[in-house]
C-alpha cells in the first residue's frame, strides 16, 4: 500500500498541485474528470472495489477532493504571497 501510495502522489497529486493556478475557475467537467483520476487511484491504493464510495478512501489517505485542494493551494500561494510582501513593506521601512 505504502508503494502504490508514493507512486499515485508523484504521478497524479504533484501534477494537479503543479496546475493549481491554471485549474483555478477552470470549468466542472474538467474537474469531475480529475477527480475520476484521484478516485480511481485511491481505490487502486486501498485496494478497494470498484463501486466502493470514494469518500470515505480519500478520507483514509488524507486527501482533499480535487476542488478543494486546489482552492486550499491557491489561498496558500495568496497568503505565502502577502507574507512576502509584508516583510518586504517592513524592511524598506528599516
Amino acid at each position: 500500500m505504502e508503494l502504490a501510495q508514493t507512486l499515485a502522489c508523484s504521478l497524479i497529486v504533484s501534477r494537479i498541485d503543479y496546475c493549481n493556478a491554471v485549474l483555478h475557475g477552470a470549468p466542472s467537467y474538467s474537474i469531475k474528470k480529475l477527480q475520476r483520476v484521484e478516485n480511481s487511484a485511491a481505490r487502486i491504493i486501498i485496494e478497494a472495489p470498484r463501486q466502493s464510495h470514494a469518500s470515505p478512501l480519500l478520507r483514509t489517505l488524507q486527501w482533499l477532493p480535487i476542488q478543494q485542494r486546489i482552492d486550499y493551494k491557491v489561498a496558500q500561494q495568496h497568503v505565502d504571497c502577502c507574507k512576502c510582501y509584508q516583510l518586504a513593506v517592513i524592511i524598506a521601512y528599516l
